[in-house]
């Protein structure tokens, strides 16, 4: 458990990093603070393509802050994961935006975020329809009901 100081810590050694293509971080419980430091740091680096944050108590705040960066930068992360947190509709939501601009990312996991539900998959589903590289979405026990199923499916 590296909590949100170690993640900190790792944020500034990943915005000068040239060689990690690949981290994961799962089950450290550095809440949104560590994934707004990460999130900063990926601005700077354009090395890293699979980041795991699963299990890291990470909320709307930091989901909200990854999915900016994915929007606004040209990053190179194909890969991010964020199952098991505490992600709501806001932050699915900026997941939604990022997803129209990003053209890099192929793959997402936000399973396990109870509280998405039908009215946070809203965003995600209209980006479906304009975004051609995300080849996986993971939406398993997010309560989306048949509601939110149906946004996905159109």
């Amino acid at each position: 458990n590296i909590g949100g100081q170690g993640a900190k810590l790792i944020a500034e050694a990943l915005k000068t990093n040239t060689t990690v293509e690949e981290l994961l971080l799962s089950r450290n419980q550095f809440r949104d603070d560590g994934a707004i430091a990460i999130a900063q740091a990926l601005v700077f680096n354009r090395i890293l393509r699979i980041l795991f944050l699963k299990a890291n108590e990470i909320g709307n705040r930091g989901a909200s802050a990854l999915a900016e960066t994915l929007k606004r930068c040209e990053c190179g992360l194909r890969e991010l994961e964020l199952c098991d947190n505490n992600i709501g509709p806001p932050g699915s939501a900026k997941f939604g935006e990022a997803l129209m601009e990003n053209q890099i990312l192929v793959r997402l996991a936000l399973s396990k975020n109870y509280a998405i539900g039908s009215y946070g998959v809203f965003g995600i589903a209209e980006a479906l329809k304009r975004n051609r590289n995300l080849e996986f979405l993971n939406l398993s026990m997010t309560n989306l009901g048949s509601v939110g199923a149906g946004l996905i499916a159109d």
